[in-house]
């Protein structure tokens, strides 16, 4: 069973989180390439059996790394919109002069 979860970093930290997420799946590509590789073999050599059950695995462990993928995109994108509206608030108070609501400077 997967679950969600969450923790908080400081905000100039996301790109490197989601570096750090992306670089975690790297080694799990760079085996399932390989993996890929002895599959075709296997069934080359008419090994079918066996060539099921690793494309079963392969399908599992690809899965695994699209939903880390799905994961570090959101984020990202998560990010750029936050960075956005942050960007937006500060064009918005300049044009204001820089008064919160009750009219105070701030």
């Amino acid at each position: 069973m997967k679950v969600k979860i969450s923790y908080t970093v400081d905000f100039e930290s996301v790109p490197n989180k989601v570096a750090d997420l992306l670089s975690e799946r790297t080694e799990q590509l760079e085996h399932a390439v390989g993996t890929l590789e002895n599959i075709a073999r296997q069934a080359r050599t008419g090994d079918v059996t066996s060539s099921i059950e690793g494309l079963d695995d392969l399908r599992k462990s690809l899965l695994e790394v699209d939903t880390a993928l799905m994961d570090s995109y959101n984020l990202a994108v998560s990010y750029l919109q936050a960075k956005a509206n942050l960007a937006a608030q500060v064009v918005a108070e300049q044009q204001t002069g820089g008064t919160d609501d009750s009219g105070e400077q701030g």
